[in-house]
């Protein structure tokens, strides 16, 4: 065997090293961001170090519109009640866990439901709060 075939084959191992280091590096990185781990993972193998800073500035919720967490509109989804996952927030029954929950009701621009004395409320997007209407006069 050569000295050039050796090092060679050292080089590879040195390559897929450092490949399969950034790749599980990214694949941590973009799934505690709420991406997708493969994805992540894909990233780093192939790109290395420029797809490690690409991680770790990068959104992987922006580009998705009214379907992330803090979105408004027909789309936006809430936290299921029982189990905590994603749901959409006009959905009555949570696609993770299968309980059924109140569906909230988009009139006028806001997410209106029901609260535990069973008045109606809306959820104000800027603050996360949940305002009860003033009575009507």
């Amino acid at each position: 065997m050569s000295t050039s075939s050796t090092g060679m084959s050292g080089f590879w191992f040195v390559i897929s090293f450092f490949g399969l280091l950034f790749g599980v590096v990214c694949s941590v990185i973009w799934k505690n961001k709420g991406g997708n781990a493969l994805s992540g993972f894909l990233v780093g193998l192939l790109l290395g170090i420029i797809g490690l800073i690409i991680v770790a500035v990068a959104d992987p919720n922006k580009g998705r519109g009214s379907t992330s967490q803090g979105g408004i509109g027909q789309g936006a989804v809430r936290e299921c009640p029982w189990c905590k996952e994603a749901m959409k927030r006009d959905a009555s029954v949570c696609p993770h866990c299968q309980r059924e929950s109140t569906a909230w009701t988009f009139h006028d621009g806001r997410w209106w439901t029901t609260d535990a004395q069973g008045e109606w409320v809306f959820l104000n997007e800027l603050s996360r709060d949940w305002v009860k209407p003033p009575p009507a006069p």
